[in-house]
């Protein structure tokens, strides 16, 4: 239906494949007639599988330590980490760290982060 082999269709399934492109999507839309609905969907749901993401270059020295922190960590995160990062990212971006007196922890070694508070 699609000119693809099932075994490619099959990897795309199993994420054992990258995005797929834009012509197979194409092909896709046609061969399953989705409606406009079912497009803005499927297109939704692309955006949310990407495997791989780019830091933007006007990302800030902090954000990119972050990331790279934060990367040893994939696949490994409990449901409580995920759900801190989400309540995070949630907070105003006028708050800053002077705001809720916390300190700078970005200034702490990963030694100092991890040590238990007396």
């Amino acid at each position: 239906m699609l000119g693809y082999e099932p075994s490619y269709l099959s990897a795309l399934e199993r994420s054992e494949k990258g995005p797929p492109r834009q012509d197979f999507i194409r092909r896709l839309v046609r061969g399953l007639e989705l409606t406009e609905d079912e497009q803005v969907e499927l297109n939704q749901a692309l955006i949310s599988s990407r495997r791989q993401i780019s830091l933007p270059a006007q990302a800030s020295e902090l954000e990119y330590a972050l990331l790279h922190e934060l990367e040893p960590q994939l696949g490994r995160l409990t449901p409580l980490q995920i759900q801190l990062f989400r309540l995070a990212l949630r907070l105003p971006s006028s708050l800053s760290i002077s705001d809720i007196g916390i300190g700078e922890p970005w200034a702490l070694s990963t030694e100092e982060r991890k040590a238990p508070k007396m």
